[in-house]
């Protein structure tokens, strides 16, 4: 049975629980990736608020990144 299948009952669970559940099973894997693999886990996470703790941040560049020329690599 795969993660996706599994049927799990997250009652109890702290943001520190959630955590180490994340680097034991998907560290290194972006938000996108630990959504596809285990939508429970995912949705669990997001809703309760604790995506902001439990995942890496997000590699977004900001606003106007690429209009100051010193972040332009030729």
């Amino acid at each position: 049975m795969t993660n996706r299948m599994k049927r799990r009952n997250w009652k109890g669970f702290t943001v520190e629980h959630f955590r180490r559940f994340y680097e034991d099973n998907y560290s290194g894997m972006s938000r996108s990736e630990v959504q596809r693999a285990d939508p429970s886990f995912y949705c669990t996470v997001l809703g309760r608020g604790f995506s902001e703790d439990v995942f890496p941040l997000r590699k977004i560049k900001p606003n106007g990144y690429c209009k100051d020329s010193n972040n332009i690599q030729m």
